[in-house]
């Protein structure tokens, strides 16, 4: 995981495939978004955010509320925010969601907004599907995509 923390919460979360070759270079997709950026490259931040980024429930809470920062189009923010009321183990269909935030004709639009979800995991956007229930594409990796939806469906019909 790529993890970039501003004053104002995390700001970046993404999964890379590979390490940088030099690890005090800014990533491209982090200065993408963040010109001014500096890179300080810090296990003890992403030993911190792992518990809290991958917990589900009551069961396995997490140890302190996250804050997030992201910037985006109203439209983006939006399409962000409703993939936050997904409960984890759920899917929604492209469609589905469209028609929640009121835009049943904006699909492209949405799928472009999903897309761009600059927190992987904490933004859900890996529960979102195709509505003939493929997968379809994702950012960080289609299997990674699948792993994601099994984890959390193994960890959401545990008994209590």
């Amino acid at each position: 995981l790529l993890v970039a923390e501003s004053p104002r919460g995390l700001c970046h979360l993404s999964f890379q495939e590979q390490l940088p070759s030099n690890p005090e270079a800014v990533p491209p997709l982090l200065s993408q978004d963040w010109p001014l950026a500096s890179f300080l490259p810090s296990p003890e931040l992403a030993q911190r955010l792992l518990p809290q980024l991958f917990h589900l429930s009551p069961r396995f809470p997490a140890p302190s509320p996250l804050r997030a920062y992201v910037r985006g189009s109203s439209f983006q923010v939006k399409v962000w925010r409703a993939l936050l009321r997904i409960p984890p183990g759920h899917l929604v269909s492209y469609g589905q969601l469209a028609r929640h935030i009121q835009h049943p004709r904006a699909i492209r639009a949405l799928g472009s907004a999903v897309a761009r979800n600059p927190l992987a995991c904490l933004i859900p956007c890996h529960r979102v599907i195709r509505e003939t229930g493929l997968f379809g594409h994702y950012r960080w990796n289609p299997t990674r995509k699948q792993a994601l939806i099994a984890w959390e469906g193994s960890r959401t019909t545990l008994p209590p």
